[in-house]
């Protein structure tokens, strides 16, 4: 999740209060906060069935029925994958653009605003969030409650004290400290690798762009040879750090490094530059919907062969097309058709653009939903259990999320509220 989206106009109903804004002035890309939609979706989805799914499993196993029903859940793992691509394509977008517009000169990085505007942009919830829930995880240990976080992978981890996990959760260090999701916040993992990628993005753009521009020439087909050549570097950068990794980094180190992941990102990166020179506008609308509607099933058909144990060889085959794949439902969605239909609708975009306080709150709050509401409500049966939690659990946790969203993450996208809580706190 990346502060990505840009200045929708001001208006006062209930949709106005909570689209995105971040002032930078730029024209809105609802389809971007739709694509968003689309990424969360699975998420959500996939920690809730795990949560009722274990719930039930507690109390009697599952039938075979049942669980063949539950290989067929999406996993959250599809959804993350298509936020790196949204990362890679919103941080690359202003200089794909400049790069557009003058070829012939390196865009402008501007180093320190960038990272200046990650960091206000994204800590804050997050520091929030983080703080509040280790507050709430100690308070339940206290009071005799810590059962409300039992059974999980993370949030009853005991391997590592709550006050290492928070230490290390607070500089983005959890995977690369204790090799471990982290335990306050599991889905953190992915903002890890996202502030590992924030760090190294303007240098791998640059890179990228300037083996373009060295290839490129004035023209339609000087266009087409920097756009080439800058897929073959981003390859090159993909391939040559995938082995430098494998070679020099331990094992158990690998999956908490940005570069297990860097070819999503890098997708984000070479639409973004197709987007910029005007190529995806120019997609019939009718191949537009193909690409989109082709691309969310076979991502999630291969996304299902994610659970499985397959061959070596198999498995990165299947990588290899997911890229392709979720590639596919982005220039779907950017170019029109029924995914930039979809994706552009009202509240699909306005829930999308809300997806990074989603993402931080939703699983305790599933958590402890669901492990409070069991005592009451337990259902052993799949089906009735996954539809009575939904409808119970989803709605009041969308809601928190939005208040949330309004309260805390939507004034960090203004990037000039630092300069104004400084002016209010000093009576400048």
């Amino acid at each position: 999740m990346t502060t990505g989206g840009t200045l929708a106009p001001p208006r006062r109903d209930l949709a106005g209060r909570l689209r995105r804004h971040t002032g930078s002035g730029r024209r809105y890309l609802p389809e971007v906060d739709g694509l968003r939609f689309l990424a969360i979706v699975p998420v959500l989805v996939s920690h809730l069935s795990e949560r009722v799914v274990r719930s039930i499993e507690r109390d009697g196993a599952l039938s075979a029925a049942e669980q063949r029903l539950v290989d067929l859940i999406p996993t959250g793992d599809v959804g993350v994958y298509l936020f790196f691509v949204l990362s890679g394509f919103i941080i690359a977008l202003p200089m794909s653009r400049q790069a557009a517009v003058d070829p012939d000169r390196a865009p402008n990085v501007g180093y320190r605003s960038y990272m200046r505007r990650r960091l206000t942009r994204l800590e804050p919830p997050y520091l929030v969030v983080l703080f509040g829930l280790f507050l709430g995880i100690t308070a339940l240990d206290a009071l005799g409650q810590g059962s409300v976080m039992e059974g999980t992978n993370s949030f009853s981890k005991d391997s590592v004290s709550l006050g290492d996990s928070l230490a290390a959760s607070v500089f983005y260090l959890h995977g690369l400290v204790f090799q471990a999701r982290p335990r306050i916040n599991p889905p953190a993992w992915s903002l890890e690798i996202e502030f590992q990628f924030y760090v190294l993005a303007p240098l791998l753009i640059l890179v990228f762009v300037a083996i373009g521009r060295r290839f490129g020439r004035p023209g339609a087909s000087g266009l087409t040879r920097r756009l080439v050549a800058e897929a073959a570097g981003l390859v090159a950068i993909a391939v040559g750090l995938k082995a430098a990794v494998w070679l020099f980094v331990p094992d158990d180190l690998h999956e908490f490094l940005v570069v297990e992941y860097l070819p999503f990102f890098l997708v984000g990166f070479a639409i973004s530059r197709l987007y910029a020179e005007g190529l995806v506008e120019r997609i019939a609308g009718r191949a537009a919907s193909v690409l989109f509607l082709v691309g969310v099933a076979a991502s999630l058909y291969l996304n299902y062969f994610d659970q499985k144990d397959i061959h070596p060889t198999y498995e990165t085959v299947r990588s290899i097309v997911l890229l392709g794949t979720l590639g596919s439902v982005f220039l779907g969605a950017l170019a029109g058709g029924v995914g930039g239909r979809f994706t552009a609708r009202k509240w699909i975009s306005i829930v999308g653009g809300m997806c990074y306080s989603i993402y931080l709150l939703h699983l305790a709050m599933f958590q402890a939903s669901v492990s409070l509401l069991w005592r009451v409500l337990p259902i052993d049966s799949l089906v009735p259990a996954l539809l009575v939690y939904y409808a119970l659990v989803v709605p009041p946790v969308l809601a928190a999320c939005a208040v949330f969203y309004v309260l805390v993450e939507r004034p960090c996208m203004d990037p000039t509220w630092p300069n104004r809580l400084w002016a209010r706190v000093t009576g400048r």
